[in-house]
């Protein structure tokens, strides 16, 4: 019976510190055209951040890469994650660039997510949360 009792708190003990999961609160979006920012957009309903999570998810990210592109990027956006609660939202930044063949391309200043492509269906998704009327 001690076994038993010992054994469930070290369960709880264990199960309260898994939950260090980042949750994605908000996103905010700039927009951009060859002049520089348009809109600043903050993306808070539950849907679309969820949406915008899942898709960050399906990158596929190269470390170490050091890529320039030709042109200014088409979305800046930044992932807001709250780690816990007592704590202030940690910050991520990215650039999105919306490639013609129906792909995005993404730059971080992360170091282990520094240039990462996005496929069609996810860019679909993508341009649908980011681009549409707030």
């Amino acid at each position: 019976m001690r076994k038993v009792v010992i054994a469930f708190f070290l369960m709880i003990i264990l199960a309260g510190c898994g939950e260090n999961e980042q949750t994605l609160t908000r996103v905010d979006i700039q927009k951009l055209n060859v002049e520089g920012i348009v809109v600043d957009v903050m993306v808070t309903d539950e849907t679309s951040v969820y949406n915008l999570k899942a898709v960050l998810e399906e990158v596929r990210w190269e470390s170490g890469v050091e890529a320039e592109m030709v042109r200014y990027e088409d979305i800046r956006a930044t992932y807001f994650y709250q780690l816990d609660k007592n704590m202030p939202e940690r910050l991520f930044h990215y650039r999105i660039w919306f490639n013609s063949n129906e792909t995005s391309t993404w730059m971080s200043n992360e170091a282990n997510q520094s240039y990462g492509t996005l496929d069609e269906a996810n860019t679909k998704v993508l341009k649908e949360e980011l681009l549409k009327e707030r």
